[in-house]
């Protein structure tokens, strides 16, 4: 990932690999933060350091108690400083079916 080698000549992996992780991460409520020289790989690291101790966890009942199985969207909002702020959630989850 870290060479010159032309973006046709590469692995079918490494060519969609970092569309395929990025799909990943969003649904399960994180993100990937590519590097492309090996020098960013400090500044990387102290961005995760930084998010990781600012961290907060959030829970709460669903209005839908049924249990179907049926995807429940989740929908979070920022309200003082969201310009200030980032959050990184799952888009939803299904509900057990039992």
């Amino acid at each position: 990932m870290f060479d010159d080698v032309p973006f046709l000549v590469k692995p079918f992996e490494e060519r969609w690999g970092q569309r395929w992780l990025d799909e990943v991460t969003r649904v399960s409520g994180g993100r990937n933060i590519a590097a492309n020289d090996r020098r960013q790989i400090p500044k990387i690291a102290a961005v995760i350091s930084r998010e990781i101790r600012s961290q907060y966890v959030i829970g709460y009942s669903p209005s839908d108690p049924n249990k179907d199985g049926k995807w429940r969207k989740i929908s979070v909002k920022l309200t003082d400083n969201p310009a200030q702020m980032h959050v990184h959630f799952k888009e939803g989850y299904a509900a057990p079916e039992q």
